[in-house]
């Protein structure tokens, strides 16, 4: 868990090492990046501390499971390079 270590005010430490280690994954090439968080959206919510805000930060990501949230959602989200991802709260006997 990274996050406890890089909560300063602005959000950018925080994605520079995401998108560190994304990279670094690519070197050994990896095909596929998922990351699993639990920023949570709130329905879309506008602070830094946010899954889509983290991803508009990032790039080179395949997809993005997100926890936390416990309102319903299903919007879009884009990352560093307009990639587009949907958001989707699904309900909670979901299996994949």
């Amino acid at each position: 868990m990274i996050y406890d270590f890089l909560t300063e005010n602005d959000g950018n430490e925080l994605y520079n090492k995401v998108q560190q280690y994304i990279d670094e994954l690519k070197q050994h090439e990896i095909n596929y990046i998922i990351i699993l968080d639990h920023f949570g959206n709130e329905g879309n919510d506008s602070t830094k501390d946010t899954s889509s805000i983290l991803l508009s930060h990032i790039s080179g990501v395949n997809a993005m499971i997100d926890g936390h949230t416990h309102k319903e959602y299903n919007y879009t989200s884009k990352d560093k390079d307009e990639k587009i991802f949907m958001f989707l709260r699904l309900e909670k006997n979901f299996l994949i």
